[in-house]
């Protein structure tokens, strides 16, 4: 049982771990930033929800009541507050995207700036003329500069995980 535990946080735990540690390379503004638009766009839908039911639910009052009455006007009132919830998911969205993306190149221009800096310490050329280590630095500047699967998106994805948006 402790093996499996053991393997388990190696290969499930200690990954996500590192990835939070990048985070530290984040600006905090920009980490509150996300934090909050992440909190919104799980919070904004069941907004809608129970903002749409009580448009839904006064309807009917509404319609029996006519134009010019209280009924009416809670209606109008219902269908404002359904319709900012809505635009107001719309409008954070985009926005969440930036700042993720914002994210993902912060830690990818740390990661990146260390690779570069490790590949630079040694006194000589020798380790740089090996192809094996060449071409693992290739690949890796390659996988930094086409941006898929990268550190940085995978730190931005550990701060989505509690939002549902992914």
């Amino acid at each position: 049982m402790r093996r499996r535990w053991g393997a388990y946080f190696e290969e499930a735990i200690a990954p996500r771990i590192a990835l939070l540690r990048y985070l530290r390379r984040v600006s905090s503004g920009v980490l509150a930033l996300q934090v909050c638009l992440n909190l919104s766009l799980g919070a904004l839908p069941v907004l809608f929800v129970a903002a749409t039911s009580t448009l839904i639910g006064r309807a009917p009052a509404a319609v029996a009541s006519g134009v010019d009455s209280p009924q009416w006007s809670a209606l109008v009132a219902s269908f404002f507050v359904a319709s900012a919830v809505f635009a107001a998911q719309q409008l954070i969205a985009p926005t969440h995207v930036a700042v993720s993306k914002r994210i993902k190149h912060q830690v990818d221009g740390y990661v990146f700036g260390r690779l570069i800096d490790l590949s630079l310490r040694s006194t000589g050329i020798g380790s740089l003329e090996d192809p094996g280590n060449r071409d693992s630095l290739h690949t890796a500047v390659e996988t930094l500069e086409t941006g898929f699967r990268t550190p940085g998106e995978a730190a931005a994805g550990m701060l989505e995980l509690g939002d549902g948006t992914r």
